[in-house]
């Protein structure tokens, strides 16, 4: 069997596993991106399979001067393949197992800060469906912390009032529940007072140069708006994750624990929310230190 049926079966098995389009893309992407690099290099003979050639591989990903967090991307993306074929039985063991994941330098996640959210909302009008289309939106993604592609699947009957809360449906098929604050109950009511007429399923339409509606609002209109509203407030351009993330450190700032933000994120295990945002609680561990050091120190 050559690798191509190979990687056609691997993929099949994350799209069995309802694992979303942009995993399997990305997935595809980077496994021919080295099986590209074999060729070019006149390894595609079995080496493919030696711990030091995939060395090599990612060793000239760096001396081409691509940044850590996309050799180690490329290291992720072959570990996930070669584990498979372990797995399957294809291959006697994965040969990343003896390979060290690259390092990758700590950074502080991008995020929307409380006081750039309010600067946001407050330099968009209600004067028409549009205006308030978009404030629903940035409601929604700073008060519920929702990924983009949720955002663009939202529908009416998601947001669910009479219990405060909103369905949320997650990557990988996962439905979780996040709670509903009143400004964002009353941001729904305002746009569906104001929503042109449609038989549209979703709840955000999107629209034409005369702002008649043109068929549904897609996630890269969601992105597009969010870059034209954030020029207009003078802000920088204030992308749909870092809403999540802003979300995410403010409230373990304010005392929420770990798993508390993991539920509202829906990511699958604790660990990926602790990796994430457990060395950013900064300003929450300066005002308790503040409070318990009170006298101390002057």
């Amino acid at each position: 069997m050559n690798v191509d049926d190979l990687l056609i079966m691997f993929l099949d098995a994350h799209a069995s596993a309802n694992h979303s389009q942009r995993t399997i893309d990305w997935y595809g992407f980077e496994i021919r991106r080295f099986f590209t690099w074999l060729q070019a290099n006149d390894l595609q003979n079995g080496n493919w399979l030696r711990p030091e050639i995939i060395e090599r591989y990612l060793a000239s990903d760096r001396a081409a001067g691509n940044s850590p967090f996309t050799t180690a991307g490329h290291w992720r993306a072959l570990k996930g393949f070669f584990g498979w074929l372990a797995e399957r039985k294809f291959i006697a063991e994965s040969p990343i197992d003896h390979i060290t994941k690259p390092k990758e330098p700590t950074r502080e996640p991008k995020r929307v800060a409380l006081e750039d959210y309010v600067v946001l909302l407050d330099s968009i009008p209600q004067t028409d469906w549009i205006d308030l289309r978009d404030r629903l939106i940035i409601q929604t993604f700073f008060l519920c912390g929702i990924r983009r592609s949720e955002c663009a699947g939202l529908k009416k009957a998601d947001y669910r009032t009479h219990q405060h809360l909103l369905l949320v449906h997650g990557k990988g098929g996962k439905d979780r529940l996040v709670p509903l604050l009143p400004a964002v109950e009353r941001a729904l009511i305002a746009y569906l007072f104001a929503r042109p007429e449609s038989s549209e399923p979703r709840l955000f339409l999107g629209a034409d140069g005369a702002k008649r509606p043109n068929g549904v609002l897609l996630s890269g209109g969601i992105y597009q708006m969010l870059r034209r509203r954030s020029k207009a407030a003078g802000l920088r351009n204030l992308n749909p994750h870092a809403f999540r993330h802003g979300l995410a450190v403010h409230l373990l700032n304010e005392g929420g624990d770990m798993s508390l933000v993991q539920k509202i994120l829906g990511h699958s295990q604790i660990a990926t929310t602790a990796k994430h945002y457990a060395q950013w609680l900064t300003e929450g561990m300066m005002r308790e230190f503040a409070e318990k050091m009170k006298g101390l120190g002057r």
